[in-house]
């Protein structure tokens, strides 16, 4: 065979070679690993029965409106309910499948068990559910897929204001020796993103802003959302759309000052294991805010609506962010900006919308609330500060201020503190109010007198992050400290009015 003939056999053996190998790339064999996996996780105590039931009922729907986002989609079925409940505290009723009648039956096989014990609180295995959820082999996670947890329930997880996670309540330590925080720590470390769905009803005990607390400690694109019985399915496919392609909108403060300045941080991230193409993006900021710039510059403006047509492809870890800035109206009220965006997994090609929002406390007043317990006494109260003509929530300072706190010890002893004047300091993460405090009321103490002054601190780490901590210090001589000089008291201890 000539030489030329052999280059020209090889240049054809490369160019099928080549072929071959783009199209293998383009079609996932019958082994890849899917794009996204998803454990149902449900909250399955006597409470959830007509949610529960709604599932049931929906479940060609749940499964038909995730695949419409995500063909490739698996599922796993998981149901808990609380330790020596007769139902079982934790039961896989379904690991990850493709098979939509395996999902559906153990969809079907969800019971809603009341635990008949006298000591049974409102509090459930929360807990053991996300822990498990990272250590449990037999879900059958895919090693690089996309890792969503929905979690439907009605009530708080064991310790949740122990470990500072705003709007929680709870106190309890957890009969499985398992910490919140810890659990969803390992989440994140795991890359499960958790999302909850509260069930509303007059027999709810947790809520949303715990809900949320507990989604924000996850893994990227973490969400909570209120649902209701008669509808599972609309929250759920929401959710699972928000945490496949995350919109995040952040402030630099959550509380601005009327006719102050306002920065928004707008954020699209791809936590996803193969690329997220984003096709396009709308920002709806209040109508009463003017003055408002972007970088980069909007596409098109329409009214208060300011729109980015896109067209870019996120890799995997991949993000997008957008600025504002703009001045605030008059009005002290709360503002809403909104996002919503368009979106589809490079893998498949189906498009599918995801949104979110975020507040903003346009006010002048800030509330402060201590409610704390411990074995020598307990102090209750709250105040409420009005900034006046402050021009910045960095370092406020006042004399328009209401409230009295009252602490009282183990003996009975008494004492009762009204605030006369402030210095308020709001950063995210550290928000300070200091009041200078003066007894108006105290009995069963001797050498505490009516009108002394002291200084009381409220210091709240919580504020504006998803957990922290909270403390009250008072500074008041000796006699005139019932019950000791430093409290923990739950997280959001500083938040703005209205």
């Amino acid at each position: 065979m000539s030489k030329r003939l052999v280059g020209l056999v090889a240049l054809i053996l490369a160019c099928l070679g080549s072929f071959a190998g783009s199209a293998r790339a383009q079609a996932p064999s019958a082994g890849a690993s899917p794009a996204v996996d998803v454990e149902l996780a449900f909250d399955t105590t006597g409470r959830m029965g007509l949610a529960l039931a709604r599932a049931r009922q929906d479940a060609e729907q749940i499964l038909a409106g995730v695949r419409a986002v995500i063909p490739g989609a698996r599922f796993a079925v998981v149901a808990f309910r609380d330790r020596g409940n007769p139902g079982g505290e934790y039961q896989t009723l379904q690991p990850l499948t493709t098979d939509s009648a395996a999902i559906t039956e153990a969809l079907g096989k969800l019971k809603a068990v009341h635990n008949p014990s006298p000591g049974n609180l409102n509090v459930e295995s929360y807990n053991l559910a996300f822990h498990r959820s990272f250590t449990e082999s037999g879900l059958k996670w895919a090693s690089n897929s996309r890792k969503i947890v929905v979690v439907m329930g009605d009530a708080e997880g064991y310790g949740g204001a122990s470990a500072g996670l705003p709007g929680c309540l709870d106190t309890h330590p957890d009969p499985d020796g398992l910490e919140i925080r810890s659990q969803l720590a390992g989440m994140r470390a795991a890359q499960r993103t958790l999302v909850m769905i509260r069930q509303a009803s007059a027999a709810t005990t947790a809520s949303l802003d715990c809900y949320a607390s507990m989604a924000a400690l996850s893994y990227t694109g973490g969400q909570a959302r209120d649902g209701n019985a008669s509808d599972v399915v609309t929250p759920l496919l929401s959710l699972i759309k928000g945490a496949v392609a995350p919109i995040a909108i952040t402030t630099g403060t959550p509380v601005v000052l009327p006719t102050g300045n306002v920065s928004v941080l707008v954020k699209v991230s791809n936590p996803n294991s193969v690329a997220l193409v984003a096709n396009d993006l709308t920002v709806t900021v209040p109508p009463d805010f003017s003055k408002v710039t972007a970088t980069p510059a909007a596409t098109a403006a329409q009214g208060a609506s300011l729109q980015w047509t896109l067209n870019r492809t996120l890799p995997p870890h991949g993000t997008l962010a957008i600025r504002l800035s703009a001045k605030t109206g008059a009005k002290v009220r709360v503002a809403q900006i909104g996002s919503v965006g368009h979106f589809q997994l490079a893998s498949d090609g189906n498009a599918f919308a995801s949104e979110a929002s975020a507040q903003i406390h346009v006010t002048r007043t800030i509330q402060a609330q201590v409610n704390a317990l411990t074995r020598q006494g307990s102090t209750r109260g709250r105040a409420i500060a009005v900034l006046g003509h402050s021009r910045s929530l960095a370092s406020a300072s006042g004399s328009k201020i209401s409230g009295s706190f009252r602490f009282l010890s183990a003996k009975g002893h008494s004492v009762v503190v009204r605030p006369k004047t402030f210095h308020l300091a709001l950063r995210r993460g550290n928000a300070v109010l200091r009041m200078a405090v003066r007894v108006t009321s105290t009995s069963g103490s001797r050498g505490c007198r009516v009108g002394t002054f002291g200084t009381l601190t409220i210091t709240d780490r919580s504020y504006a992050e998803p957990s922290g901590k909270a403390t009250a210090r008072l500074a008041l001589p000796p006699a005139c400290r019932p019950a000791g000089s430093q409290w923990a008291t739950p997280a959001g201890a500083i938040r703005p009015l209205p």
